[in-house]
């Protein structure tokens, strides 16, 4: 059986938690080590079971724990292999990885592709658990082909719903961070993901966790008027994910 969720999700830190009775991983370690290690104990995990943290990008929201986390707890971190040298060089336990390549982690096959973020070599990932496939994209730009390919037959997806177009353009940032989030490396709006989404619903699509949601560009209201405008299938079920506690978890085996 798999349990997943989201640790915490937002500008401020985002991490993953997938595991089955063997296998254990984190999806970005952006909190401080303990705050992982008591979000974890909130799902019933031990931080001293997990078997790797994969890092998407640079970013400190996805990083800000990495290095406590290998040097006390012994955890391997895996980069893409243009991972810039100055945020991994204090890592004691690493291990690297090219956008595209797909590896192994005891029973979980791990397939990454790069995507479209401000960031030096960012990746999203897939993860099968023998008939069940998960993705995880949070950080991009815009779709692209690559992205919609890898997101297929995807039982279960953590998607960026970032911002609101209309809350971002008349909100309360600068100008140029406005441009940076709206631009094709910058996050996806609402319409934007559930475009995305309806592009790749197919029936064993059940499962969608709703990620890095803006706090100040965005609201659960305006999500939920994108989602109910795209008519998806009653038996996909969505679940926010939050930047100040862990979202709901969910058991498929």
């Amino acid at each position: 059986m798999l349990k997943i969720c989201s640790l915490g999700s937002g500008s401020r830190g985002n991490c993953i938690f997938i595991g089955s009775d063997d296998t254990k991983i984190l999806i970005d370690a952006g909190f401080s080590a303990l705050k992982i290690k008591n979000r974890l104990k909130e799902i019933n995990e031990c931080i001293d079971e997990i078997d790797a943290i994969l890092i998407t990008h640079e970013h400190q929201d996805h990083i800000k724990g990495i290095k406590t986390l290998s040097k006390y707890h012994n955890i391997p971190i895996l980069f893409s292999k243009d991972f810039p040298e100055l945020y991994y060089e204090k890592v004691t336990v690493k291990d690297f990885f090219a956008p595209g390549e797909e590896f192994k982690i005891k029973n979980f096959e791990i397939s990454s592709f790069a995507v479209p973020h401000d960031a030096i070599d960012p990746v999203a990932f897939t993860v099968k658990f023998k008939n069940i496939k998960i993705g995880i994209a949070t950080d991009i730009g815009k779709p692209n082909l690559l992205i919609k390919n890898r997101l297929l037959n995807c039982n279960v997806i953590f998607l960026e719903f970032n911002h609101d177009e209309q809350m971002l353009l008349y909100g309360p940032y600068p100008w140029e961070l406005k441009q940076r989030i709206r631009s094709g490396y910058g996050h996806l709006s609402n319409d934007m993901a559930a475009s995305l989404l309806k592009e790749i619903e197919w029936e064993g699509l059940r499962h969608v966790f709703i990620s890095h949601i803006s706090e100040k560009n965005n609201s659960l209201e305006k999500i939920k008027r994108v989602i109910i405008s795209k008519n998806f299938s009653p038996q996909m079920k969505f679940y926010f994910t939050f930047q100040e506690r862990v979202s709901k978890k969910i058991f498929i085996d």
